[in-house]
């Protein structure tokens, strides 16, 4: 699961949690196929990044919503 969420963004992680889980299977499947076991689901319930990040991605929002107002206010004038 780490190498997956790994190779995406934050933001990818919370639109293609489907896809994630897919890939996850896969994974699971190919590591565990020696042993005899299949995963047949995986399934990513709740995703709470640590506060830190919780802040930088709103930080970061909040930064592009005030470009974006800035942009418009400059195509305006």
């Amino acid at each position: 699961m780490r190498s997956e969420l790994g190779m995406i963004t934050l933001n990818k992680t919370f639109e293609e949690r489907d896809t994630l889980n897919e890939k996850i299977v896969i994974a699971i499947n190919d590591a565990a196929k020696d042993s005899g076991l299949k995963c047949l689901r995986y399934e990513i319930r709740d995703i709470s990044p640590p506060h830190g990040v919780r802040a930088a991605v709103e930080m970061q929002a909040e930064a592009e919503s005030k470009r974006r107002a800035q942009v418009l206010e400059s195509e305006g004038n």
